[in-house]
């Protein structure tokens, strides 16, 4: 009952709308809020983008096919399919039958797309009507085919449907006569249409189930694929006395509605109908009798449950930060409240208001703005989120979650500010100026670093990394947690000491005004202006250190995807042709010789791998970075052409390889195959190379190309382009180059990381709004103390001091505090990478490690913003600080 009557006097009651009356600060509090607000709703917001992201990612990026179901069974060629006695299984499916029983199955299922029926007809011979020539195709019905390709000429008349590449071989055109042969029967077509041929060009996504039909496995080429109709095709396989022929029913998703939520309802119940079609108890089974039911290959929703998880750990440690930064401003919001209100405090304490009823008249009065602030907060992430997250799309659930996260935060942050209240109050004494004497700042430093020297400790002593195989790409929160807490720490004692000892030391007798000036009201007010140098350079901090982090991750992706592969792309050729110089890839591909010691070799060293280089070529065709050896690549294929050695000189890269030794290797003469030795003589022993662990996890062995083929050593022969260009294979093989196999560095990548570059990507956002947050606990910081500052400008332009100096001294020091945080804030970042980066590596067991990679642009941005912010923020408080003239300013003091 006390407290209720306390709600109902005047100072208490009219407490929620005060703050009306000061725009300023009210402002800066919603906007601290609404900061808060984003950080505190990120986790759950940004994992469920994540999950819905890594979900549409396998149908949009992968095959939509695999994702969904797939039955494959032997199609009857005759409608209806002939019955069985005695209740026997169908040998052959009725296709209409068939499509009629999945659709009835998958009807009350959402986010899936009609069903593509395909029908394969083999391979048959296309000629022209009459003529003598003849081209095998193989001949597919499909549903919506005609969507999907490219037409060079069509006519109206119905029939079959060739590549360009037949036309061209026949002759033919569209309108043509043709006869199409199987089993040596003909049936006479009339040419429809002809279209671009499907194989080893571009086509679109819809044909990823058939990429094998089309394109063929290895060396064998399959023959063009022409199209039926579904029943001229049928026709077609049963007058060649075929009974059956291939058939696939797919059910895809629908990219535009498949989220978490459908797929979850989806793939189970897609699960059960392909084990239906299976069992033969069941109308389904018996339906569809023998053959194979598939269901979501990719695991996508384990994918997206990884990603959601991925997402969750990296977003929360850091948003935890920027929330971190965003009550710091709140709580140097309610020390301004102090100052503006320490008159009416000392009135209504004098009283008899104790510190807990002016905590809670200060708590009503900051109320609104914060409560504002976060329902703007929860909204504004949730758009944030859709906008630069990997998905717009946010399960409703989350956004429920993100409400409850920030409105905890408020309450947080709400019972903070009464404690700073409380304290602040219980020091008032007669003097109203008692209100704001400066108090000792708490030393809260060493509990911050104890807690970060915690989570290192139990990260460095777990049994496996984050980036381990059993672990997959998940990031453990504590490799997170820890920079966070270091840069906020460290940050914390770095601005102690700058404002103490050296702003001290700087701001002498000799110093021009305005620099000692500056300084010198920095390291007065360094109660205030250490807590926030220190959120600013938390706010740096998580911006810089997310940007290399991606920098670094991205750097280390490629490497350790490519280093095996030794390029971008590898071409393993039947026998070894040179480049031809005409060739446009000339200037970045090479030659080597990928070969493999045999098992009468390695009595005295490791069995090794060995790679044979051209040295004119190489450095323009191989992947190469910089912390692979501390010598660089044009210097170690220099080393290899030496000859003052008793051996062939060479490379040696990892354990188990002497100074000097002899390899023993498979050699080629005629059609003879006999092994040959080679001693070697070890030059260099690089960290790591190219083709290092691509066939297995043996050691490395580099020499001279030239010296493998003086020795008979021809196998295998290879051509490395550092270029992705999907069109070089096709390319090569018109220029004659007898290719096999293609191996490309992106098929290597080491796991998905995807949701952790997303996730730094929108850290560093993060990162720029608590930046901005800070600037406002700046901006609160100077207008509590303005009145003073204009007291002491009119001193000082008093006595002589000029504008200039003024300005100077102001620009001093904001540019100190600011500047002190941007430097902070990134060495702090990049210390806090180099200790933790070896915990995310991707795939430890993989070469090379880590690339580490400071991201220039970042820091650049930084520093630019921090030099914008500090013209900005001295240009307004200079200018409300001159205002009045001194005598003004004593005829109001009171």
């Amino acid at each position: 009952m006390r407290w209720l009557r306390l709600l109902t006097l005047s100072p208490w009651r009219r407490a929620p709308g005060r703050l009306l009356r000061a725009p300023s600060l009210f402002a800066s509090i919603a906007v601290a809020a609404l900061v808060l607000g984003i950080a505190a709703g990120s986790r759950p917001l940004f994992s469920s983008s994540a999950g819905t992201a890594a979900l549409r990612s396998d149908v949009d990026q992968g095959c939509a096919s695999d994702v969904g179901l797939r039955v494959q069974r032997q199609a009857s060629t005759v409608s209806p399919a002939p019955a069985t006695a005695g209740g026997a299984l169908r040998p052959a499916v009725d296709v209409p039958v068939g499509t009629t029983t999945l659709d009835a199955d998958v009807a009350k299922l959402p986010a899936l797309s009609p069903v593509v029926i395909t029908v394969f007809g083999g391979t048959m011979r296309l000629g022209p009507q009459g003529g003598a020539s003849s081209a095998s195709m193989q001949v597919l019905a499909r549903t919506g085919f005609e969507h999907h390709v490219d037409v060079v000429h069509a006519v109206a008349a119905p029939g079959i449907w060739i590549p360009d590449t037949t036309a061209r071989t026949l002759h033919l055109a569209a309108g043509d006569r043709v006869v199409l042969s199987d089993n040596f029967v003909a049936t006479p077509l009339v040419v429809h249409a002809v279209f671009r041929d499907l194989a080893g060009g571009r086509r679109d996504r819809s044909w990823c189930s058939l990429q094998q039909a089309l394109d063929g496995y290895g060396v064998a080429v399959p023959s063009p694929t022409g199209f039926l109709d579904r029943s001229t095709l049928l026709g077609v396989s049963s007058r060649a006395h075929m009974p059956a022929v291939e058939a696939w029913w797919e059910y895809a998703p629908d990219p535009a509605h498949w989220t978490v939520a459908n797929a979850t309802r989806t793939i189970p119940a897609l699960e059960h109908i392909a084990a239906a079609t299976s069992n033969f108890t069941l109308p389904e089974g018996r339906v569809f009798g023998l053959g194979t039911s598939s269901v979501d290959s990719e695991s996508t929703l384990a994918h997206s449950d990884q990603a959601s998880k991925t997402g969750s750990a990296t977003v929360g440690p850091v948003a935890l930060g920027g929330a971190g930064v965003a009550l710091l401003v709140l709580l140097v919001a309610a020390h301004t409240w102090l100052d503006r209100r320490r008159k009416e405090v000392v009135v209504l304490a004098l009283r008899g208001a104790g510190p807990a009823a002016l905590a809670m008249k200060g708590v009503l009065e900051l109320a609104p703005p914060m409560l504002l602030g976060g329902a703007i907060g929860v909204v504004a992430g949730d758009l944030l989120v859709r906008a630069v997250g990997p998905s717009s799309a946010i399960a409703s659930h989350a956004v429920v979650s993100a409400a409850e996260l920030v409105g905890a935060a408020v309450v947080v942050a709400l019972a903070a500010i009464a404690l700073v209240i409380w304290l602040g109050v219980r020091k008032i004494g007669l003097s109203p100026e008692s209100v704001s004497a400066r108090a000792r700042l708490a030393l809260w430093e060493p509990a911050v670093l104890a807690v970060a020297g915690a989570a290192l400790y139990e990260l460095s002593t777990r049994s496996g990394s984050p980036g381990s195989p059993s672990a997959g790409a998940h990031v453990d929160t504590l490799v997170l947690l820890f920079p966070v807490l270091l840069i906020a720490g460290c940050g914390g004692l770095l601005a102690r000491a700058a404002v103490r000892s050296d702003l001290a030391r700087l701001a002498g007798p000799r110093r021009a005004t305005s620099l000692w000036l500056g300084l010198r009201r920095v390291a007065a007010a360094r109660a205030r202006a250490v807590p926030l140098i220190a959120g600013a350079t938390v706010a740096v901090g998580i911006v810089v250190f997310s940007a290399c982090l991606a920098s670094s991750l991205r750097a280390t992706i490629r490497a350790k995807s490519t280093l095996g592969p030794g390029s971008a792309q590898a071409f393993s050729l039947v026998s070894a042709r040179p480049l031809p110089k005409s060739s446009p890839f000339g200037a970045y591909a090479t030659e080597v010789t990928r070969t493999r010691e045999n098992n009468n070799g390695g009595t005295d060293h490791a069995r090794a791998d060995v790679l044979g280089l051209d040295p004119a070529t190489f450095a323009r065709g191989a992947f190469w970075e910089r912390p692979f050896s501390s010598r660089s690549l044009s210097s170690l294929v220099r080393a290899l052409a030496e000859h003052d050695h008793s051996g062939v000189p060479a490379l040696a890269i990892g354990d188990g390889l002497p100074d000097r030794f002899v390899l023993s290797l498979d050699a080629h003469h005629g059609t003879r195959s006999l092994s040959t030795t080679l001693a070697v003589d070890v030059v260099a022993r690089p960290h790591a190379f190219p083709g290092l662990g691509f066939e297995s996890d043996q050691p490395l062995v580099v020499i001279d190309r030239a010296a493998l083929t003086k020795a008979g050593v021809t196998d295998t022969p290879e051509i490395w382009v550092n270029r992705t260009t999907p069109s070089i294979r096709s390319t090569l093989l018109a220029e004659g180059m007898p290719i096999t196999s293609v191996v490309r560095a992106s098929d290597f990548a080491p796991g998905d990381l995807a949701p952790q570059l997303w996730a730094l990507r929108y850290l560093q956002i993060i990162g720029l709004v608590a930046g901005i947050v800070s600037l406002c606990g700046l901006g609160l910081y100077f207008a509590s103390i303005a009145d003073r500052r204009r007291l002491g400008i009119a001193v000082a332009r008093h006595v002589g001091v000029s504008r200039r100096a003024t300005i100077g001294a102001t620009m001093t020091e904001v540019g100190t505090m600011i500047g002190a945080a941007v430097i902070f804030g990134s060495v702090l970042s990049v210390v806090a990478i180099g200790i933790v980066f070896s915990h995310i590596d991707p795939a430890p067991q993989i070469p090379p490690a880590p690339l580490f990679r400071i991201d220039l642009v970042a820091v650049a941005i930084c520093l630019a913003g921090a030099v914008l912010a500090t013209l900005l923020l001295a240009t307004l408080v200079e200018r409300t600080a001159t205002r009045r003239s001194l005598a003004e300013m004593l005829r109001r003091a009171d």
